[in-house]
């Protein structure tokens, strides 16, 4: 399989970034974000050709040109991608990585189309409690003034037990959780 399907572009000239065809993504790449001097790589993949679990989401540190291991966000049963990565403001203090997608789990730990990278160590729920969570694929995530958006095909949202009606946009944040835009 072909794994060079990651370019970098000077203003000129574009670049493969990994001069390594054995190694990268086996599948498609739909999202890229950088922190830290690492590049975020999410998509619809299974592996890295590295021996550690990557499917869908895996990061390039770009000092060594090596990949680090961050976990996977996929699914127990069918097709599974991340569709949006986006670094919180780290202005205000945010450098968590939120990913959007259709993924129920990364490893044991349950999440459902919405995801964070904490602390360059662990993916949590973006919501708070058990069962929050976005009942359908999310392609899109962004962030703006302490508030994490997300938009795509879910139709509500979950607050540890209580439902959300929504219309495809959510807003999130750790002090309110989920809520909607006007009328969602």
């Amino acid at each position: 399989p072909y794994h060079g399907n990651i370019t970098s572009y000077n203003g000129s000239t574009f670049t493969r970034l990994l001069h390594n065809s054995s190694s990268g993504p086996n599948g498609s790449v739909f999202a890229l974000s950088g922190y830290a001097g690492y590049l975020f790589i999410g998509g619809s993949f299974e592996t890295t050709g590295m021996g550690f679990d990557s499917r869908n989401i895996v990061a390039w540190n770009i000092s060594s040109n090596t990949w680090a291991n961050v976990g996977s966000l996929d699914k127990a049963s069918g097709a599974s991608a991340v569709y949006g990565l986006h670094l919180g403001d780290a202005s205000m203090g945010n450098s968590t990585i939120y990913a959007a997608g259709s993924f129920d789990r990364s490893g044991s730990t349950p999440l459902k189309n919405a995801a964070r990278w904490q602390n360059l160590q662990i993916w949590t729920s973006v919501g708070t409690g058990a069962g929050s969570d976005l009942n359908d694929i999310a392609y899109a995530v962004a962030e703006h003034n302490g508030f994490s958006y997300y938009g795509g095909q879910f139709t509500e949202a979950a607050n540890s037990s209580t439902r959300i009606p929504l219309s495809g946009i959510a807003r999130w944040s750790s002090a309110t959780n989920w809520t909607r835009l006007d009328n969602g």
